[in-house]
């Protein structure tokens, strides 16, 4: 079954613990949708997805995903929002095969694959995350891939002035384990050194250096590294609409 509420565009939308009818993992789920995300006469829509895409590299679903869209079929909020889902700790202890329980995160289905939310984190029988648009999205177990064959890096270009960009960042997901990411300027300078944590295939930049200043507009370069010293190379752009 579906849920459809509608959205007030003039003040914040909290719902919490609000059940997820038919769906084998996630039981309840919360959002907050901050005045000024959605336009007026908005809605949202819910609805558990019991087939959801195959798993994909990188990522074991534990159990469906989650459908979330917007009436008005809009994909994208104009602020960065966050969602948390309670879980059926069982499904997930089920999935997890002796790894630790930061291995569990959430991921979205970006039409061809499944990628992981960096920010995503589980606390006791909660997984709370934050993004700027809409999709399928479930509970995984992170499992780095083996090779850097499939690196995304979101989203490119970026946009500083778009809010949900700057609250949600710059995703660097499909990395393998023990990676490091390096990004510099057109200079050939260091701006930030990332690495994700420990099980994760995924890292976010916060697009500021490593004295925590916003970066300026311009092109960047990133350099992925993997354990057996294999480097994969590609260009980010930051600008301002």
């Amino acid at each position: 079954s579906e849920m459809s509420v509608p959205l007030d565009s003039r003040a914040d939308n909290i719902v919490t613990n609000q059940p997820l009818l038919n769906s084998d993992v996630v039981e309840l789920y919360d959002y907050n949708i901050p005045v000024g995300s959605v336009g007026m006469g908005e809605t949202i829509k819910i609805r558990a997805d019991a087939s959801p895409p195959a798993a994909s590299a990188g990522v074991k679903l534990v159990g469906g995903a989650v459908d979330i869209v917007l009436g008005s079929a809009k994909t994208e909020f104009n602020r960065s929002v966050t969602f948390a889902f309670t879980v059926n700790m069982e499904a997930v202890r089920s999935k997890l095969a002796g790894k630790n329980s930061t291995a569990v995160k959430i991921a979205y289905y970006n039409g061809a694959q499944w990628v992981v939310v960096p920010n995503s984190e589980l606390v006791d029988n909660k997984i709370r995350f934050t993004v700027s648009h809409l999709t399928k999205f479930a509970v995984v177990i992170a499992e780095p891939p083996t090779d850097s064959s499939k690196i995304l890096v979101y989203p490119n270009p970026f946009d500083q002035s778009n809010t949900g960009h700057v609250n949600a960042g710059i995703t660097f997901d499909g990395l393998t384990a023990h990676a490091k990411v390096s990004i510099y300027d057109v200079s050939g300078s260091l701006v930030k050194n990332l690495s994700p944590s420990a099980g994760s295939s995924a890292v976010s930049w916060d697009v500021k250096n490593e004295d925590n200043i916003e970066v300026g507009i311009g092109l960047y370069i990133f350099v992925v590294t993997d354990s057996a010293g294999t480097t994969t190379t590609g260009k980010i752009a930051v600008n301002r609409q």
